[in-house]
């Protein structure tokens, strides 16, 4: 699954989860996941824009290159999903592709508007320009994704959904090599990180455009991609030898952790600018990025066991997170400036001028609850497919009776 769209269900081990017109199980374990990912990054959208200035921007970016592991992780749950969906099945490239793009394009698209006009009417200090020239500022940004600074993941999504009929012929042409693939997928993954990051820029104009832009696509993605498509295909074996073997992987999890940590603090300590040295594309990431998924699936899995009937306080927040999921990832920055615009950061500073953690949790918990109450009312009114993602939800006047009881 994505950050664009519900989740497909999926097989899963113990416990049995509901069934859908398909038959497959819903896959608890992944919603668990998908839930943290999107809180991760509303939590560390929010706290940055309470802590800034020199005494606080190296420990603010170490938190923000940790908290890149979340649009890694989005990459391995959507090509995850829809191998488990779709692998074994002969959807055509047109069917597969129109119930995909339906459910992320137009919300893509209005939320690019949104984002585009609210910028220079609402939140800029500089005079309109004119809706011309919004016009053509909103359909560049739609292109290159920028309308705001987390639309760009909507953008890999769509290509996901564009490069999967490949992606799952690939997959099938090399049973019995997966291996093989695994480490041509970790190669090109390297060669792009090392390309954007680390080697000398290019010179002709053709290749700047595409350095500049080369974190949006698809290849700087390609080994989450392939950890997808594989756990997926090998789902059984796979699930099975990392919970058994969760105590061997702690040490390899606080290794990673530890590897891309220490490159930061060197880097940062070595005169390279905190946010450069705690990039997304530099090849120490991806130590933290790949055990950090190993990780939240451990901690998932570790909970899915102990689920139940789904009706306990961390089941329910997990069923209506995963609901709720994209309509909190789209509309997260318009209300985190709202916020700001009233005030709320100014008040926070006054009355808590020497704790930036009582500060920092403060201001996320009044995102997540202007977000949750935003969604909610978009979940119910006629915009809910094209705003959230998700068929309208019915409006209740009364609370539903309860089954009778034999």
């Amino acid at each position: 699954m994505s950050a664009t769209t519900p989740s497909e269900a999926a097989p899963l081990a113990k416990p049995a989860a509901p069934t859908g017109k398909d038959g497959r199980r819903r896959n608890y374990s992944i919603d668990f996941m998908r839930v943290v990912l999107f809180s991760c990054v509303v939590m560390v959208h929010a706290v940055g824009t309470i802590n800034y200035g020199p005494d606080i921007d190296r420990q603010m970016a170490g938190l923000s290159m940790l908290m890149h592991y979340t649009r890694y992780g989005f990459v391995f749950i959507t090509v995850f999903v829809l191998f488990l969906g779709y692998y074994h099945r002969d959807t055509k490239a047109t069917t597969f592709w129109r119930r995909r793009f339906g459910l992320v394009v137009l919300p893509y698209l209005l939320w690019s508007v949104i984002y585009s006009v609210w910028e220079p009417l609402v939140r800029s200090a500089d005079p309109w320009p004119g809706w011309q020239a919004v016009a053509y500022d909103t359909v560049l940004q739609i292109v290159k994704g920028d309308a705001k600074y987390h639309l760009y993941f909507l953008l890999i999504s769509m290509q996901i959904y564009l490069l999967f009929p490949v992606l799952r012929w690939l997959v099938r042409k090399t049973t019995g090599h997966h291996g093989k693939l695994l480490c041509g997928a970790i190669a090109i993954q390297l060669a792009a990180m090392l390309w954007v990051t680390v080697l000398p820029g290019p010179q002709h104009p053709a290749l700047v455009l595409l350095h500049q832009h080369v974190w949006k696509l698809f290849p700087m993605y390609v080994l989450f991609a392939a950890m997808g498509a594989l756990a997926a295909v090998h789902f059984d074996r796979a699930h099975a030898w990392v919970t058994r073997n969760w105590v061997l992987m702690l040490p390899v999890i606080l290794v990673g952790l530890a590897i891309s940590t220490g490159v930061y603090l060197y880097r940062s300590g070595q005169g390279v600018a905190p946010h450069l040295a705690a990039s997304a594309q530099h090849p120490s990431m991806l130590a933290w990025a790949v055990v950090s998924i190993i990780a939240l699936y451990l901690v998932a899995s570790a909970w899915n066991e102990r689920r139940g009937d789904g009706s306990g306080l961390v089941g329910r927040a997990v069923d209506l997170g995963a609901v709720r999921a994209f309509g909190v990832y789209a509309a997260h920055p318009i209300l985190i400036d709202v916020l700001h615009r009233l005030g709320f950061g100014s008040w926070l500073f006054e009355t808590f001028p020497n704790s930036t953690l009582v500060r920092s949790s403060l201001l996320v918990l009044a995102t997540f609850a202007i977000t949750l109450v935003v969604v909610e009312v978009l979940l119910r009114s006629p915009l809910s497919k094209l705003l959230v993602a998700r068929p309208r939800q019915p409006i209740r006047t009364r609370p539903e009776p309860e089954p009778a009881r034999s």
